[in-house]
């Protein structure tokens, strides 16, 4: 099984709760070490979240969002 992001248990975009379940980790452990990160970062792991976002597709779906709009845009 390959990594997805989950539709259940998710709070934005289901990256924290995917990575939990694939883990076996809570997701609310993630979420704080994510929003302390982004904090010590200067936000950058907020923007490594919204790749993350883009990336890697929900569950039940084959592609990631980005794949989806490079698949639309190639078709004009």
């Amino acid at each position: 099984m390959s990594f997805r992001r989950t539709r259940e248990g998710k709070i934005l975009a289901g990256v924290c709760s995917g990575l939990a379940r694939q883990f076996g980790w809570d997701p609310n452990i993630i979420r704080l070490v994510l929003a302390i990160v982004t904090l010590l970062t200067s936000g950058t792991a907020a923007v490594i979240y919204g790749l993350a976002w883009l990336l890697i597709p929900e569950e039940g779906q084959d592609k990631s969002i980005a794949q989806r709009l490079i698949d639309n845009n190639s078709k004009h």
